[in-house]
């Protein structure tokens, strides 16, 4: 997973990182016992990890119905450039349209930069729909 990771860290950064520093983030935070996300991973038949989807469920403030209030989001769904458009993030959003249904979930949502078409196709092909009363801000405190 590290190796994916690292892949992310570049696609976004431009450079990848020593992998020990994934390592112990992925250890220490990702996958540590206080951490809201829960991370579901695709792998080759080699075994090698690669794609990923991290998730976490949140209630809502605003809708306490029953039927309501259990909300699933999407941080992150990514998968390896080689491994794309072969079914892996499909696979993926399935198995997290699945869980979040079983879990009661009465919606999910996640974020899309603007400029990714074949990002935005693809979550169109699940039914969604880009929100239309909504932005996304970002606060940079360091």
């Amino acid at each position: 997973m590290t190796a994916l990771l690292n892949e992310l860290h570049a696609h976004y950064n431009g450079a990848k990182l020593d992998p020990s520093s994934i390592t112990r983030h992925l250890e220490d935070n990702l996958l540590s016992p206080e951490s809201v996300l829960k991370i579901v991973v695709a792998s080759d038949s080699g075994g090698e990890v690669v794609g990923l989807l991290a998730f976490t469920f949140l209630n809502s403030l605003v809708d306490p119905a029953p039927e309501k209030r259990l909300q699933c989001m999407i941080k992150e769904l990514f998968v390896k450039e080689s491994f794309r458009s072969a079914g892996t993030g499909r696979d993926l959003m399935n198995w997290v349209i699945a869980h979040a249904k079983t879990a009661g979930c009465a919606r999910m949502d996640w974020h899309v930069k603007a400029t990714n078409e074949a990002g935005i196709r693809f979550y169109r092909s699940f039914g969604a729909a880009p929100v239309a009363d909504r932005a996304s801000f970002r606060l940079m405190l360091r």
